[in-house]
C-alpha cells in the first residue's frame, strides 16, 4: 500500500470510532468482562469497517494467523498488563494505529514490556499466552489436534475457559483443554449451513 494513503485512511477509522462511541469516554472494562468485550470489539469493528483498504491489506497480510486472533493476543495481553481497567475506544484506537505496523515486532514488544508486570488489571494473560507457546513447540504435543495456530488457541482459551485463566495449568493440562476446543470448534463448523462463517468463540 501507498504510504501516503495510510494516514487518510486512519483518519477515516478514527473518525467513525469517535462517532460510534460518542468520543473517546466509556465505561471501565472489569476483569470479567474484558476478554468477550474485547473480542466482540475488534470483530464488530472489523466487519462494519472490511471496505476499508488499511483493514482489508491487513486481513490479506494474516490470512493465516487471522487478523483478530492475532490483535486480540497482542492487546489483551497489553492492556493486561497495564495498572488501570481499560475502555473499548482506547483499545479500538490502539488496533486501528496498529493496522500498517509489523506485528511480529508490536508482539515482541508487548511481551518484553508483560514480562515480570505483577500489579497490572490481568497479568495472568502474558502467562497463558507463555504457557500456549510452551505446548505449540513441545514435541511431546501432537499439534494436530491443536487449533492451527497458537493465536486461535489463546483466543479459544481465554475466551472459554474463564476459571483457568490463573496461568497455573500444568502443560499436560492446558494441552487436553486446548484440544477439546479444537475439537468443539471443529463440530460447531462440521455443522454449519453452507456458505456461513463460524465465530471463534464457543460460549459466552
Amino acid at each position: 500500500m501507498d504510504t501516503t494513503n495510510i494516514a487518510p485512511l486512519k483518519a477515516v477509522l478514527q473518525n467513525k470510532l469517535l462517532i460510534q462511541y460518542g468520543g473517546l469516554c466509556s465505561e471501565p472494562l472489569t476483569k470479567a468482562s474484558f476478554p468477550h468485550e474485547l473480542w466482540d470489539g475488534l470483530a464488530s469493528f472489523v466487519q462494519q469497517n472490511k471496505g476499508n483498504s488499511l483493514i482489508q491489506d491487513a486481513m490479506v497480510n494474516l490470512r493465516h494467523g487471522g487478523l483478530i486472533p492475532r490483535v486480540f493476543l497482542i492487546l489483551s495481553v497489553l492492556y493486561g498488563s497495564y495498572s488501570y481497567q481499560p475502555d473499548k475506544p482506547h483499545i479500538l484506537k490502539d488496533f486501528i494505529n496498529m493496522l500498517d505496523e509489523d506485528l511480529d515486532e508490536t508482539e515482541l514488544r508487548v511481551c518484553e514490556y508483560a514480562e515480570g508486570q505483577t500489579s497490572a488489571f490481568f497479568p495472568e494473560l502474558y502467562v497463558v499466552w507463555q504457557n500456549i507457546r510452551q505446548v505449540y513447540g513441545a514435541a511431546e504435543f501432537s499439534l494436530t489436534v491443536l487449533p492451527h495456530t497458537p493465536y486461535h488457541a489463546y483466543s479459544l482459551f481465554v475466551l472459554n475457559r474463564p476459571k483457568s485463566l490463573d496461568g497455573n495449568l500444568r502443560h499436560a493440562a492446558l494441552f487436553g483443554e486446548l484440544s477439546v476446543l479444537h475439537h468443539q470448534m471443529q463440530t460447531i463448523s462440521a455443522n454449519m449451513k453452507p456458505g456461513t462463517k463460524p465465530h471463534l468463540t464457543i460460549v459466552k
